[in-house]
């Protein structure tokens, strides 16, 4: 020890002379022989207890004397199992002596341990320790003990075993007997490798705040505890045991351990020694001397740790003793050896006593609680020799001037804070309660009155046993209501529950949630959790007689609970988690560090539902009502759908897994539970899923049939869960059935659109139908696309518009796109050889539901339905041109398309129209060439209003009110801009396949006339059918009626194309014979098409679709590439396009 004042002690930076360890002279009194080796010895208040080899008990006084009492021999110490026994009997062996012993000084007696493994508990009966006074109890059932260790503050004794676990015992009140409270042993499913390999239990230490237990074996590791046995570190798992490599580490033996004084660390003296010397290396990378080992904050999970306060309180004030947190979470206060220091979290700034006086001169001793702004706290006052009761507020200054002072009877050992009134439990058993409010005189303060003193002396054997008091608004079966301010009625305590750690409440209220707000939560170590769950009549009936008001459940979480989130129903807690150092890891260096063969240990915060395992017990114990009424209280949850499927998974489990038959099973109870609720469909499926597939026969017998099950998601339009009970049917039933319901989803989703799913349906029939019906199907995973976007273009197919804008500036448009089709997974299905029977049937589907869509006119849903499952849309139209391919109402389409594609009806400008531009660029009334208005649509700046930027030749224009107007009426008469591409993109699908009727349609809404030049150019110069002709004809006449009645906008456009039509009625009446028209081959290039791809210029391609509009990944081949970048060097004419079809 260092001298006070010496050398080394003032280089310290603020060091204290008076702080110092003060000097210990250590000189030899007296010696003692006793006459056999010390196997025991320990301090009993004034003497000191010393067990023998030879069996004997010797109490020496401190000064050194024996006090004239003789050593009590073990054998005559009569033991039986509780002390009402009126005769005990005597240890019947000769060599009986005591291996390890401990006293307990609130159960007044010695914990020990006998030599052969027996344990047990001596107490005086009387004040006198003689062999006539000592009585001892023992249980039956511990033969193996090794060591003990004992908890004064919950008054247990720990004893140690060779088998390797460690029994927990207490003391009965009223009989004596030694009772098991519960034991700290390492499981199978956990520690599968080495549960059972541990060896004896070494050493067992207890904290010096009781609230953990260490424990260690023969053969190295180390285990931590709480009180009641809720394991938080065990070493001989996971980082500890095992390398990065997952070779295993040697475990870390320890000889000795000790405490540090404030509970916070653990000194531990270690001594490897290695197992295996097989391996030379091995042997060699094992530390073989001890060391000594600081594990610092080791029981944090469960603890304040003093990490970030003042150093200046810090530094004559260590250790912590208690800390508390306002109930916003912005201020926290902590208390040491004397005062205490607040800090907020906002401003970052601590608060301590301007006095240090002050701050010297009180010890808080009861702990301390926020209220509002104020700062509750029992301290007792050194200088005036007072218990007090103190309130300072935390906005003035820290000093007693500013402080409410209420002088106390008696020692306050516990303080906590309930609404408007503060509790305190003192060293003489009583429970006070004070009402706490703001004074009104102005002055900042807040007064403390004495409401209701009660004693406890009658229920509590030591005031320092009592943990915790809290007032809460439970009330007990009669029904307590707190009338303030008068007196409070205090019925009988009643025990709930034992081996308690933490309790929880809340005083807020909230009439949806009952149940969880006005619930009590206890934690209780090993045993897991408690609920002190009310239980409420259904709509406000009279409560049964028989029904009580209120239930305790336990289940079990895998975290250590700190808090409880009451309206969340969720449980914040901690877990110990590890980190490798694998940098420092290295195999082949002289010896492992430290560091490798112990990880750094971190605290994890995480939380965990509950609620799954409460509405189970409700249900195990025929609380059905209560169960739904506490389930649907939190249905709003967005885990509620994931505590309903971990219930049934876990009862299915057991009860599927179980060897035993189940005389009441409870899966038919829960299945029943779970119908009540709207996702009662995609819980039994999601659960099946993953359950094994030998559990599904007992989960569908209880749930009912996935047949039945499958029908009512298709009636629920739930199509995702319909697929995934398909796959449960597949695995469950003969194909024809998996076919039967798998065409009727494939037929629902191609109504619904859901296009991803009928990729996997096609996939699906077609394993079916290839005899791959093994396998089931994977779920979708990709995004689906959106349907609303832009057609994606048909595989092997690549179109490549060009434009060419020589007067628009690059940057305005990009001049050249190429599209081309997705790579999707039903790209080979369409290959040649699929003429089997499958493909067959899946292609009846698709014509069959294309023939829907052009039936009733829904073009888009066409587009849409072609691009996303790679449907052969013009070979198809080739055959159906005369059937379902033929228009049968040109007004009713053209309606249907204005409609679909959100394209405004054509208006009447009020003025008259006449050439917006003289230079002839634009020409009257030409609305169909698409360098007009089209150019204006796409440019960005024409929608910020900069007209300018359009085109250069324009910056000199000044143009007129009424070409303004006229201009802005072709902008408004036009569609989206999505709209726009993909009429375009349908009318060249129709061309291709000759359905000039349709072609007619989307030339009319496009007002092109140049579509309908074109369609008068292939009239002229192929056979077409002359049933086509005259149904074209008839539908233009239709369409001028409807024109001239409902639609005058149509009036303008249908007079410019007044000579086409002239001439189209013309080649009609020539036609004498019609003859099948012959489209053009796909796969000709653009030399062999030059007057079609010369005439369709302009109308069949748009130059500018922007790639983001076009779903499909724009993935073209170099030749591809090649020609579309010949083909924009090439001039064309001013806003003229060109399509390629390669």
């Amino acid at each position: 020890m260092m001298t006070k004042g010496s050398p080394q002690m003032k280089g310290i930076p603020h060091f204290k002379e008076e702080q110092c360890a003060p000097a210990l002279n250590l000189e030899m009194r007296k010696i003692l022989d006793l006459q056999a080796p010390i196997m025991s010895l320990q301090s009993v208040l004034e003497d000191l207890l010393v067990a023998t080899s030879d069996g004997l008990l010797h109490l020496i006084h401190w000064e050194g004397m024996t006090n004239g009492r003789k050593a009590i021999n073990l054998c005559t110490v009569p033991f039986s199992v509780d002390l009402q026994s009126s005769r005990g009997s005597f240890l019947g062996f000769a060599d009986v002596h005591i291996r390890d012993m401990e006293y307990c000084a609130t159960l007044d007696g010695f914990a020990v341990v006998f030599n052969d493994g027996k344990v047990g508990f001596i107490t005086p009966v009387s004040s006198r320790f003689t062999a006539e006074q000592l009585h001892g109890v023992w249980p039956q059932d511990v033969v193996d003990g090794t060591c003990v260790a004992v908890n004064n503050k919950y008054r247990l004794m720990a004893f140690g075993c060779a088998s390797g676990s460690v029994q927990v015992y207490t003391i009965d009140n009223t009989t004596g007997a030694m009772l098991l409270s519960h034991k700290l042993e390492l499981t199978a499913k956990q520690y599968p490798d080495i549960w059972n390999k541990t060896g004896a239990v070494k050493l067992v230490r207890w904290s010096p705040d009781n609230s953990v237990v260490i424990v260690t074996w023969e053969y190295g590791g180390l285990s931590l505890w709480s009180v009641f046995g809720a394991q938080l570190i065990c070493t001989l798992g996971g980082d500890f045991a095992y390398r990065s490599d997952g070779t295993k580490k040697d475990p870390l033996k320890i000889n000795s351990m000790s405490w540090g004084a404030e509970g916070y660390h653990l000194w531990v003296i270690s001594g490897f020694a290695s197992q295996n010397t097989e391996n030379e290396c091995d042997s060699k990378s094992i530390v073989k001397q001890p060391g000594i080992l600081l594990f610092q904050f080791i029981k944090s999970v469960l603890t304040v740790n003093p990490c970030m306060i003042s150093s200046t309180y810090l530094e004559s004030n260590w250790p912590i003793r208690f800390s508390a947190i306002d109930k916003l979470g912005q201020n926290i206060a902590v208390v040491g050896k004397f005062g205490f220091a607040h800090y907020s979290l906002l401003t970052k700034k601590w608060k301590l006593f301007g006095n240090i006086t002050q701050e010297q001169n009180m010890i808080v001793t009861g702990g301390l609680a926020w209220w509002n702004d104020f700062i509750v706290l029992a301290c007792y006052n050194i200088s005036d020799r007072q218990e007090e009761l103190r309130v300072y507020l935390r906005t003035s200054n820290l000093d007693n001037a500013f402080a409410h002072v209420t002088k106390a009877q008696a020692e306050t050992l516990l303080l906590s804070v309930f609404r408007d009134m503060v509790i305190v439990f003192r060293a003489d058993c009583s429970i006070c309660l004070y009402s706490i409010e703001r004074k009104s005189d102005g002055s900042n303060t807040a007064g403390i009155q004495v409401l209701q003193e009660v004693s406890m002396s009658r229920y509590i054997p030591h005031p320092f046993l009592v943990v915790s008091v809290t007032l809460t608004s439970v009330s007990t079966e009669n029904g307590i209501t707190l009338k303030m301010p008068q007196q409070l009625p205090f019925c009988p305590p009643v025990v709930l529950a034992q081996s308690v750690e933490n309790v929880w409440t809340t005083c807020r209220a909230n009439k949806q949630k009952r149940h969880l707000l006005e619930a009590l939560w206890l934690s209780c170590g090993g045993a897991g959790m408690k609920v002190w769950l009310p239980l409420f009549p259904r709509d406000h009936r009279k409560p049964h007689s028989f029904l009580s008001q209120r239930i305790m459940l336990p289940f079990h979480i895998n975290i250590y609970p700190l808090a409880v989130l009451f309206e969340d129903a969720l449980v914040l807690g901690a877990v110990n988690d590890t980190l490798l150092y694998d940098c420092l890891y290295a195999r082949n260096s002289a010896k492992e560090q430290l560091e490798v063969l112990f990880p750094f240990c971190v605290v994890e915060r995480t939380s965990q539902i509950y609620l799954h395992h409460i509405l189970r017990q409700l249900l195990v114990r025929n609380l059905g009502e209560q169960a739904l009424l506490l389930a649907q209280s939190c249905a709003a949850l967005p885990y509620f759908p994931h505590v309903l499927e971990l219930m049934l998974h876990e009862v299915l489990e057991e009860e599927a897994t179980s060897r035993e038959p189940i005389p009441d099973p409870l899966l038919p109870t829960v299945a029943k539970f779970i119908t009540e609720f709207p996702l009662f469909l995609q819980t039994v499926v999601h659960c099946a899923r993953k359950t094994e597939y030998a559990l599904w026969n007992y989960l569908f017998a209880a749930v009912g049939n996935p047949k039945d099950l499958f029908e009512e998601c298709l009636m629920a339009q739930d199509l995702d869960t319909a697929a995934s009970y398909l796959i449960i049917l597949q695995n469950m039933e003969v194909p024809a059935v998996s076919r039967q319901h798998a065409t009727l989803l494939f037929s629902t989703a191609l109504e619904q659109g859901k296009w991803d799913l009928c990729r996997h349906m096609i996939r699906f029939l077609k394993a079916i139908g290839s005899g791959e019906s093994e396998t089931p199907p994977s779920t979708p995973t990709a995004q689906e696309p959106s349907s609303s976007g832009g057609f994606e273009f048909f595989r092997n197919r690549s179109i490549s518009l060009s434009q060419s804008a020589e007067n628009v500036p690059a940057s305005k448009f990009s001049l050249q796109k190429t599209l081309s089709m997705p790579s999707g997974p039903s790209g080979k299905r369409w290959s040649k050889d699929s003429d089997c029977a499958e493909n067959m049937y899946i292609d009846m589907m698709l014509w069959r539901h294309a023939r829907r869509l052009l039936e009733e006119v829904r073009l888009k849903d066409l587009g849409c339905f072609a691009a996303q499952l790679g449907f052969e849309l013009i070979s198809w139209l080739c055959k159906e041109r005369t059937r379902a391919a033929r228009v049968d109402n040109f007004v009713l389409a053209l309606k249907r398309l204005h409609k679909d594609f959100l394209w405004p009806l054509p208006i009447i400008p009020a003025a008259s129209v006449s050439s917006p531009f003289k230079n002839g660029k634009y020409r009257t009334g030409d609305e169909c060439s698409i360098g007009s208005a089209t150019d204006l649509t796409e440019s960005s700046s024409v929608v910020d209003g900069d007209w300018t930027m359009v085109d250069e030749n324009f910056s000199t224009l000044s143009l007129t009110q009424s070409e303004l107007e006229h201009i802005s009426m072709e902008l408004a008469s036009k569609g989206p801009h999505k709209s726009q591409v993909q009429l375009r993109y349908l009318l060249h699908i129709f061309m291709e396949a000759g359905c000039l009727d349709w072609c007619i349609v989307i030339g009319l809404i496009l007002r092109e006339s140049s579509v309908i030049n074109q369609i008068l150019v292939i009239i002229q110069s192929s056979e077409v059918d002359g049933e086509m002709l005259q149904n074209i004809k008839a539908g233009l006449q239709a369409v001028d009626r409807w024109a001239a009645t409902d639609c005058p906008g149509y009036k303008p456009f249908l007079n410019i194309i007044k000579p086409q039509l002239q001439k189209l009625s013309e080649i009609t009446e020539e036609q004498v014979q019609p003859e099948a028209f012959q489209p053009v081959a796909v796969g000709k290039t653009p030399e062999q098409t030059s007057p079609r791809a010369e005439e369709s210029r302009g109308s069949s391609g748009h130059g500018s679709i922007p790639q983001g509009e076009v779903g499909g990944s724009s993935l073209v081949s170099r030749k591809e590439e090649d020609t579309a970048q010949a083909e924009e060097e090439e001039p064309f004419q001013d806003g003229t396009y060109d399509c390629s079809v390669s």
